[in-house]
């Protein structure tokens, strides 16, 4: 019985370990805690810049962005979000 009141002790420790609580006399943030990057899958966004309306894509774990001024064909050029076989020369 002693064993299982530790273990559930242990648990609860763990459990509250993944909580946030911000240092005492700190403001908790208002963004950044419990957001995901997976908040923006499906979302459109409407750029000013003439691409219009783009749905954000998806990486599988989320929105995607590929970005890498050095390699050949990199362009911003009609590439609102990049590939990894035709990525962006600069982030959107």
């Amino acid at each position: 019985m002693r064993k299982l009141v530790l273990l559930a002790a242990t648990l609860v420790d763990a459990t509250s370990a993944l909580a946030y609580s911000p240092p005492i006399g700190m403001p908790a943030p208002s963004f950044g805690i419990d957001q995901a990057v997976t908040m923006y899958s499906g979302q459109i966004y409407t750029f000013t810049d003439g691409r219009g309306a783009i749905v954000y894509l998806e990486a599988g774990n989320g929105p995607l962005h590929t970005v890498d001024k050095k390699a050949p064909g990199a362009t911003d050029t009609s590439n609102a979000f990049g590939s990894p076989s035709r990525p962006r020369l600069t982030q959107v």
